[in-house]
């Protein structure tokens, strides 16, 4: 029964993780808010709003969302769908405002916009895409003003006569990945299916809306009532974490710019039907094996055994949640333990322990966290962890002629030194680092991509391997290192001595280094000084070639 019970909660959780559902751990409901009651921030909202203000002229929590329509395409319909959700949904035609030293929510009554659209038809058709990215980036990296409603922009562009795509960039404090995915674009293709047919919308009106979420929140997460979890992340988090645990190409810059860029990649079919295969076979999610090959790269790269990383829960643990648009996402801190050399089928399971642990003990926001542990902001690091890993909520069962991404445009910021973001496909797995542009390199973040795949390959086929034998380096560099890097031949002059060819060197280049033995270097100079001195030492005793010294 035990047995039974666990593994019931075990997939209980790994719902609410990825966003299918919210645990369910209050009966009540969550009423309406009283007329004109002003309207706090939820903790989700005000950890946002806090770091937009580091920032304010950066699109730091800028996020870019690419809506794909394929097939003949109703404008009117999609306008209209469009316009319905945000009658729908208050979250979207909120702003923020400060009342008396505090921010608040200010929602507008109503709310109806004009979807621009921009025809690149008469472009090139391998053009189109390109042209299409660069008005969407150009969008993306424009800041949104909290104060002002609405806290997003929108663009149709039409490629062809069967291709469209909507263009969003929208202000994190007002969705999260449940919403897009699972919330709005269910929505926006029920909708536009209704209108296009010259139906009424098939969707029953909200109980409740993010405001009145937000007063009840603030009203219930109180310093009592989140203490058991608040003493549970102070034990957790106790004890040395390391700061610095990334192979960083420059130093950290001061004050800390959010300069930032995304490299997507891939794991393909192959690799990715291996690892669905592997979560079958051991029983747990796809999320834990992912997560625990990041924590394994991390520590191959580090030799730190236990290494903060921040990820995300869902934040939806209220049914009367699960339908609203709206930021809910809740910040935890893995303690990953990678210590003692596991097997990677054993970190996949501390993997797993990790993740539940940490899903049972959410209810604490981080910003709260961070104040009851009494963590020092620091301008350059943010606070506990400074990599971030996710997993974007499955797709949901839509008209396939709908298509969402969010990996195609860069607002070139980040939040994070490094962030690895994945979104689950049917026979493929998008990825994505953000990285720091102060710290890293394209090319090293390129190289991090690839030695990820390769541990994650190694693991899957070896589970039984320790982490200090899961191969890093891909044959292709495997290749450039004993290979194209090792070939230093050069041509010798057959005229020249070897004493000659160096006495050469010598007069080029006199003070370089040619030497260094137990810490002590030696010029090019000084080697030739001291051959000399031997030379001319063996010729006063008369030693020459043949003779037995």
């Amino acid at each position: 029964m035990d047995r039974e019970y666990s593994e019931a909660k075990q997939k209980l959780l790994e719902k609410y993780l990825r966003g299918e559902f919210g645990v369910r751990r209050e009966t009540r409901q969550i009423p309406r808010r009283n007329l004109g009651e002003r309207v706090p921030l939820s903790h989700a909202q005000e950890q946002v709003w806090l770091h937009s203000q580091l920032a304010p002229e950066l699109p730091l929590y800028n996020e870019p969302v690419t809506i794909h329509y394929s097939g003949p395409l109703n404008v009117k319909a999609l306008g209209q769908s469009f316009n319905e959700i945000l009658r729908r949904h208050e979250a979207w035609r909120t702003a923020f405002k400060v009342v008396d030293g505090e921010p608040v929510q200010e929602v507008q009554g109503n709310l109806f916009i004009s979807l621009p659209v921009i025809d690149l038809s008469g472009f090139a058709r391998s053009q189109r895409e390109e042209a299409a990215r660069r008005i969407a980036t150009a969008d993306a990296q424009t800041p949104l003003d909290l104060g002002q409603v609405p806290l997003f922009r929108a663009k149709l562009i039409r490629l062809d006569d069967r291709e469209h795509r909507l263009y969003l960039t929208l202000s994190h404090i007002i969705f999260d990945g449940v919403a897009i995915y699972r919330v709005f674009l269910p929505e926006l293709s029920t909708l536009y299916k209704a209108y296009a047919a010259g139906n009424p919308s098939p969707l029953p009106e909200l109980p409740i809306q993010y405001p009145d979420y937000a007063c009840w929140e603030r009203r219930t997460n109180t310093r009592e009532s989140l203490a058991k979890e608040i003493e549970y992340w102070r034990e957790q988090l106790s004890g040395p974490l390391p700061e610095v645990y990334l192979p960083t190409d420059h130093r950290q810059r001061l004050p800390r710019t959010f300069h930032g860029s995304m490299y997507p990649f891939k794991l393909r079919s192959p690799l990715t039907a291996a690892l669905r295969e592997f979560c079958r076979k051991e029983g747990v999610s796809i999320f834990h094996v992912l997560f625990a090959g990041f924590a394994a790269l991390l520590q191959r790269y580090s030799g730190e055994q236990r290494i903060p990383i921040g990820t995300v829960t869902a934040g939806r643990n209220r049914p009367e949640s699960e339908a609203l648009l709206g930021y809910f996402l809740n910040t935890v801190v893995v303690p990953a333990d990678v210590s003692a050399n596991p097997s990677f089928r054993e970190l996949v399971h501390r993997a797993r322990n990790w993740s539940l642990a940490a899903l049972d003990h959410d209810r604490v926001p981080f910003e709260h966290l961070v104040r009851e542990l009494n963590i020092l902001r620091e301008p350059s690091r943010n606070p506990l962890f400074q990599v971030m890993f996710s997993l974007e909520p499955p797709m949901p069962a839509i008209d396939p002629s709908w298509r969402l991404t969010q990996m195609d445009v860069d607002t070139e910021t980040t939040k994070y030194d490094l962030y690895l973001e994945l979104d689950e496909r049917t026979d493929k797995l998008l990825a994505r680092f953000h990285y720091s542009t102060d710290l890293f390199e394209r090319e090293s973040i390129a190289r991090m991509a690839i030695h990820w795949k390769t541990l994650m390959r190694g693991g899957i086929a070896n589970p039984e391997q320790r982490l200090s034998d899961l191969p890093l380096v891909s044959s292709r560099e495997r290749r450039r290192f004993f290979g194209s890097w090792n070939r230093t031949a050069a041509e010798y002059p057959r005229d020249l001595s070897i004493h000659q060819a160096f006495e050469q060197q010598v007069a080029r280049t006199p003070d370089a280094t040619a030497l260094v033995y137990e810490g002590k270097r030696w010029t090019y100079r000084q080697i030739n000084d001291e051959a000399n001195r031997l030379a001319h030492w063996l010729v006063r005793k008369k030693i020459g070639a043949g003779s037995l010294v």
